[in-house]
């Protein structure tokens, strides 16, 4: 097992890869840029270095500094969490030459894995039903398609970089915005167009493997996306059909053979009634993980690192009709909800978020601590666990009751009118659910009114 690991991260992601390195009895250092020098992940490391300003390739994407740190601090490996540097083959191929292991997927498997349109190809040669889109080289391949379209990067992750075209006098501006964005991003402006479905779940499948083996975890549904950011989690989907479940999982298992991932990736599927579409695939911790942990009890943290380490896999695939239980999370930014989700800053004066058997608070800021707008702008995220799915629907809005936030704006008040919708309730909030509600006289309804449907 690795005795030093280096956290090239932030915020809160980088604080549970440090206490599950703490668990473990692996040493830890992180890093910071100047905005994050009192941060939560700072205090909880055994080391902390700086970095630089908060800049793009000033900070977390500084592969130089912290590659420097790495070799001074004589790290075994390096856990790259999600976002910043987790999908850089360049960076994972400079670790890979000092001899240092990068948590995650092998440097020669990941550029595969990141060509969207390439992974949609092994999806049909499997013969696996796909979102259609193209390759894009000009503004005259987007004649065929028809709006509402989306425009993204072939090497994108994250949601970043990622367009809706809603009709198309629009749609030589974003274009040539989505151009720019790809290669500033990501270094390669590849970009293409994709289909839209505006009435469907996005279901999300964990699949963990060593190359020979593969568990299927449970699905999670993060259809409501703000910005093609994931708000809400919930798992398992349980509303949606059995069978339509299972195929998904099939199609996963799959496809992660296939692709002979070893470690652990993501999954994403769009469902449209009866019909399943695959979206695409990311080699990486799983955005929506604490959910997952908080239905089967799995740290997902720990067995990345212990595959890394090469031993054997913990986790054990959850039969359908035995999963116990239902969990939700929920993630509360500092966005002014009754100011069209305007980002807001400044410092947290009281935080408070009640506990309880199955509840998991997971704080990205504590009382004091000043909000930026440089980074995300998630402010906590708060799971629950309950046997049945009305009893977790109860929890969750109990526990927003009696949340508190003062000193920013937050999307506090948005999360708790959604939980409180019948849409919630029977399961049916789909992908265009902020779209529906942010139109002008919907939200001076929400302002007046405090409800969204």
């Amino acid at each position: 097992m690795f005795k030093k690991i280096l956290i090239a991260n932030r915020g809160n992601i980088a604080v549970n890869i440090i206490r599950a390195c703490r668990e473990i009895g692996i040493d830890t250092v992180t890093v910071f840029s100047d905005v994050d020098k009192e941060s939560i992940h700072v205090r909880y490391a055994d080391k902390a270095y700086f970095l630089g300003k908060a800049k793009y390739q000033e900070d977390y994407t500084r592969k130089d500094r912290i590659l420097q740190i790495a070799q001074e601090e004589k790290v075994d490996a390096i856990h790259p969490g999600f976002g910043f540097l987790a999908q850089s083959r360049e960076f994972m191929s400079e670790c890979k030459e000092l001899g240092i292991t990068v948590i995650g997927e092998e440097p020669d498997k990941l550029i595969e894995f990141m060509d969207k349109v390439r992974t949609k190809e092994i999806a049909k040669e499997l013969k696996i039903p796909v979102v259609e889109g193209k390759v894009i080289e000009s503004l005259e391949d987007l004649d065929s398609m028809k709006p509402p379209f989306l425009i993204k990067p072939i090497f994108g992750f994250a949601g970043r970089g990622m367009h809706y075209v809603e009709n198309n006098s629009e749609k030589e501006k974003i274009y040539k915005m989505a151009l720019k964005e790809a290669e500033f991003i990501y270094g390669d402006k590849s970009i293409y167009a994709e289909e839209y479905i505006k009435k469907a779940y996005l279901i999300e499948v964990c699949v963990v493997g060593n190359g020979k083996d593969y568990k299927c975890l449970p699905t999670i549904d993060s259809s409501l996306r703000r910005k093609f950011q994931k708000i809400i989690s919930e798992c398992p989907a349980e509303y949606i059909d059995l069978k339509i479940r299972k195929k998904i999982m099939d199609y996963a298992k799959k496809l992660a053979k296939k692709l002979e991932i070893s470690n652990m990736g993501t999954f994403e599927f769009l469902v449209d009634g009866k019909k399943i579409y695959f979206l695409e695939f990311n080699s990486r911790l799983p955005v929506s993980y604490t959910v997952l942990e908080m239905l089967t009890g799995f740290n997902l943290i720990k067995e990345q690192i212990n595959i890394s380490a090469g031993n054997k896999m913990q986790v054990e695939e959850i039969a359908l009709d035995k999963i116990k239980g239902n969990a939700f999370e929920c993630r509360i930014h500092s966005e002014d909800y009754f100011n069209r989700f305007k980002p807001s800053t400044g410092v947290i004066e009281n935080l408070i978020i009640p506990g309880g058997k199955d509840v998991r608070v997971e704080f990205d800021y504590f009382n004091g601590d000043e909000v930026s707008s440089y980074y995300d702008s998630q402010v906590a995220r708060i799971l629950v666990k309950a046997l049945h799915r009305n009893e977790m629907i109860n929890k969750i809005r109990w526990v927003l009751e009696g949340t508190k936030i003062s000193g920013i704006p937050s999307t506090l008040p948005f999360i708790y009118n959604v939980v409180n919708t019948k849409l919630f309730e029977s399961g049916k909030i789909v992908s265009d659910f902020i779209t529906h509600i942010m139109r002008e006289r919907r939200f001076k309804k929400v302002r007046e009114k405090g409800y969204v449907a």
